[in-house]
């Protein structure tokens, strides 16, 4: 019932903010109540295939952190981070630069998946985890990469 009243509200917003916008002849209400929303959902569902389902505490990055491959326009929006091992490993290298980095240290990762296969990857690791919470992905590095200790 709450779910439903809700979904009414939201609905009702909605459309109120659009008709005000229709009434004042301006975009301006949907640009800064719908779209700002919209995109926020967006940065969720990207965000989450960063760390998701990978192994915690350790110092090599490409263990615990996952890049992925986003469309032109989603990567503009999203700030190029879904180069996220390329942004962990080296933090000083701006967001528009990551790519150009991704392709100097590309056979030092593992490679990225699409958002659909990192999502393929991560649902069933978070089912394995509420069973088992020492479960993680075992992410395949390339035979060229080099390892890097995990001790002090």
């Amino acid at each position: 019932a709450d779910c439903i009243r809700n979904s009414r509200i939201y609905v009702g917003l909605w459309v109120g903010i659009i008709l005000l916008a229709m009434a004042f002849g301006s975009l301006l209400p949907i640009f800064l109540f719908l779209i700002p929303k919209f995109f926020a959902t967006l940065n969720i569902v990207w965000g989450i295939t960063q760390h998701v389902g990978l192994k915690e505490d350790v110092k090599d990055h490409r263990l615990s952190t996952r890049s992925v491959r986003l469309n032109p326009i989603f990567s503009f929006i999203y700030w190029k981070m879904e180069y996220h091992i390329e942004h962990h490993m080296f933090p000083m290298v701006p967001s528009h630069k990551l790519s150009q980095l991704h392709e100097v240290i590309k056979d030092q990762l593992p490679k990225p998946n699409s958002l659909y296969g990192a999502y393929k990857e991560i649902i069933p690791a978070i089912m394995k985890q509420t069973k088992d919470p020492d479960y993680h992905i075992q992410v395949q590095l390339p035979d060229a990469a080099r390892p890097i200790s995990n001790s002090a």
